[in-house]
């Protein structure tokens, strides 16, 4: 198994912007990557990564988002699309939330 490292400054807009030792850049066919993101926002349950509920991470504990008194835009949604790299909102929903799980009620 390989290895390859990258030194990024924070600034790039694609992994292969970073720098490296090494000078391959490909991957043998079967090899996967692993990595994990510290954003503070999701989407869950979706038919991609752009799709889902929104969920929230504070104080190390995620949840469902609840909006209070006000129906969540496309505008708003659009914030957070470009948060996950997810390009700009095309459709906004709001439901029920049928668990017993705690939300997180933001004014928007």
């Amino acid at each position: 198994m390989g290895t390859k490292e990258f030194q990024c400054g924070g600034h790039e807009s694609a992994l292969l912007d970073c720098s490296s030792a090494s000078e391959r850049n490909t991957c043998s066919p079967g090899t996967a990557v692993s990595l994990t993101c510290s954003e503070p926002v999701r989407l869950v349950g979706g038919e991609s990564r752009c799709a889902g509920d929104l969920e929230v991470e504070h104080q190390g504990e995620w949840r469902p988002v609840a909006v209070d008194n006000s129906p969540w835009t496309l505008k708003a949604a659009g914030v957070v699309c470009r948060e996950l790299d997810c390009g700009s909102a095309v459709s906004v929903g709001q439901r029920e939330e049928s668990s017993k799980r705690s939300v997180w009620w933001i004014q928007i």
